[in-house]
């Protein structure tokens, strides 16, 4: 099951609702919100309401629900639920829209602050088994720097309350191959956050991924559904069903540590122009 972020063509798109699916080529605004990811949903927007966000391109072979965003260009074939596309130098849009180069680097830089948490969780490994034990009632952390070598299930034990962050170290994506199955209280799973950090292609395991993606920096590549909300640069989904499913309607709800962003350097855009450089976020990583 999985809810994604995308659109195609555009330089940002409008803040809708989760039935809503508005794309803007309106010009990029500095009235976004700066305040850093942080919980609920992101802390991108208030009430961050895609469960897919793609800052370059994605690719679909079907969307069954779930709100999309997507900075570049989206293929999305099969059943889906876009009726039209809307922009909003000819429609009046419910909300501002998203600068998706800043958004990108808000992520980013909380990306990289949340892959240094220290970790408190205990983590063992057996020939088929990953076990994640932790005992924090808020904020659980584990960084994920060994895996089986064969096939195997990963079982979370965690307070109801907690919210888990997965650190997933370069070395172990291939491995995170293998994964099977993943068995966690069903209270866990909105919570629950797989960071990738720079990690820049990962592929997912050939079964439902429990929990939400974080790989800001990732080309993803998926043939299963995602039970959480998928952040990537580009997204590739191969799959014969449709595979942005989500039983949970408001994504992410885990709550993960705020930083400030003390300035933003954000241009103001033409619509349809594109940025000459890189937005930059002047802020400092710890």
């Amino acid at each position: 099951m999985f809810r994604s972020l995308l659109v195609g063509s555009l330089t940002a798109i409008a803040t809708c609702t989760a039935s809503q699916y508005v794309t803007a080529t309106a010009a990029q605004t500095p009235s976004i919100n700066l305040s850093a990811a942080s919980a609920p949903n992101f802390g991108v927007v208030p009430k961050f309401p895609w469960g897919v966000f793609v800052s370059h391109n994605a690719s679909l072979t079907g969307i069954a629900t779930g709100g999309v965003a997507v900075g570049g260009t989206l293929l999305a074939a099969g059943p889906h639920p876009f009726s039209a596309k809307l922009e909003c130098t000819t429609h009046v849009c419910g909300a501002m829209p998203i600068a998706f180069g800043l958004v990108h680097q808000l992520l980013s830089l909380d990306s990289t602050r949340w892959a240094r948490l220290t970790p408190n969780m205990t983590m063992y490994v057996s020939t088929s088994t990953v076990l994640l034990r932790g005992t924090n009632r808020s904020l659980d952390v584990v960084n994920l720097n060994k895996l089986p070598t064969a096939s195997f299930t990963l079982r979370v034990s965690v307070p109801s309350t907690a919210t888990v962050v997965i650190n997933v170290a370069e070395r172990t994506v291939k491995d995170l191959g293998r994964l099977r199955a993943t068995e966690l209280p069903a209270a866990t799973t909105p919570r629950l956050l797989w960071n990738f950090g720079d990690i820049n292609s990962l592929r997912l395991p050939p079964v439902t991924f429990i929990g939400s993606v974080l790989a800001p920096e990732a080309s993803v590549v998926g043939s299963a559904g995602v039970d959480g909300d998928i952040i990537a640069e580009n997204l590739r989904v191969d799959a014969a069903k449709p595979t942005v499913i989500h039983d949970n309607r408001d994504g992410f709800r885990g709550v993960l540590p705020q930083y400030p962003v003390t300035r933003a350097i954000v241009p103001v855009l033409a619509v349809g122009q594109q940025p000459k450089t890189p937005l930059r976020i002047m802020a400092p990583v710890s």
